[in-house]
């Protein structure tokens, strides 16, 4: 069901424009969504208010259920009417932004190549990721039986995005065969105001494993730290009666309560990998995501970090 364009409008606005007191781990559609989503200009002309009017506005958003029962709609509705997949451009000045009445009417379209001459963001191979690499050991602790019977493959590349050397944008891991994607940090804290995160992982993740995304299965976000993700997370795990040292899985299929599965679709980083999956979702063979698992670190009792694994499955 396509929404009014208010509240789309403020649905765009409350997940592209969150801030954090600190800096966040990970973070998926994020303030770069001002440059190549929602920009200023389509703000304007929506509202006659300032732009930093509209942003201050957090109050008046909807709920983080409401903003993830509307991004898993608009994912639907990507797929079931075959919208076409976001497009890039060598020219930056051909970005485009959402049409708020529709989103998904006018596809989405980036620079060629993020990194590079475009951001001056330095693209760095790093050394054996079996060694060094965290997001690893995430993989590894969820089991065959916790992902669905998924288990990943063995060769990956460690990739690092920086705009200089103290200020690292997106590290993570990438499936060669393109079936995961494990990622430490994506902060947007970290990067210019255009520089869309979201679109910095895709573009990593399609460089490692070319035509072989369709693949993938899996998304892991590492130790996340994020204040939003943890309050949606302590909710989820008080209506559900879990202890917060517990893994726990959520459903949304055959789910007479899906407003727990909404709520952390709502929040970010969730919310950015929902924004990745609809805007490339022909590339990725239509997927969708049916589970979340999340694994509270060892010796955490309070969800202060938490490892999310989204789980993917062909669409039906």
């Amino acid at each position: 069901m396509v929404r009014s364009t208010s509240t789309l409008l403020a649905i765009v606005a409350s997940l592209g424009f969150q801030q954090f007191a600190s800096a966040v781990p990970i973070s998926g559609l994020d303030r770069g969504v001002i440059a190549y989503g929602l920009t200023t200009r389509d703000i304007e002309a929506q509202k006659p208010e300032a732009p930093s009017e509209v942003l201050s506005r957090r109050g008046d958003a909807a709920s983080p259920e409401t903003r993830g029962e509307e991004l898993l709609e608009m994912h639907q509705k990507a797929i079931k009417t075959n919208i076409a997949d976001s497009t890039t451009s060598p020219d930056k000045k051909d970005a485009t932004g959402f049409d708020a009445s529709d989103p998904l009417k006018r596809p989405l379209v980036f620079p060629e190549t993020m990194y590079g001459g475009v951001h001056s963001i330095t693209k760095i191979a790093l050394p054996d990721w079996r060694v060094i690499a965290a997001e690893w050991e995430a993989v590894r602790d969820l089991s065959k039986d916790d992902m669905g019977g998924f288990e990943p493959s063995g060769r990956a590349r460690r990739v690092k995005l920086q705009q200089s050397h103290d200020r690292n944008i997106v590290e993570g891991v990438y499936a060669e065969d393109g079936d995961f994607i494990a990622l430490s940090t994506a902060d947007p804290s970290r990067a210019d105001r255009d520089v869309p995160v979201f679109e910095l992982v895709w573009q990593s993740f399609a460089d490692v494993a070319g035509d072989r995304v369709k693949n993938l299965r899996a998304i892991y976000l590492t130790d996340l730290a994020s204040d939003e993700f943890k309050k949606a997370a302590g909710l989820n795990y008080e209506d559900a009666k879990q202890d917060k040292d517990k893994k726990v899985t959520w459903e949304i299929k055959n789910n007479p309560r899906p407003k727990r599965f909404q709520r952390f679709v709502g929040v970010e980083p969730v919310s950015g990998m929902l924004m990745m999956l609809m805007n490339h979702h022909q590339k990725l063979g239509n997927k969708e995501v049916t589970k979340i698992i999340t694994m509270p670190a060892k010796g955490s009792k309070d969800l202060s970090k938490v490892t999310v694994a989204l789980v993917l499955e062909d669409a039906k």
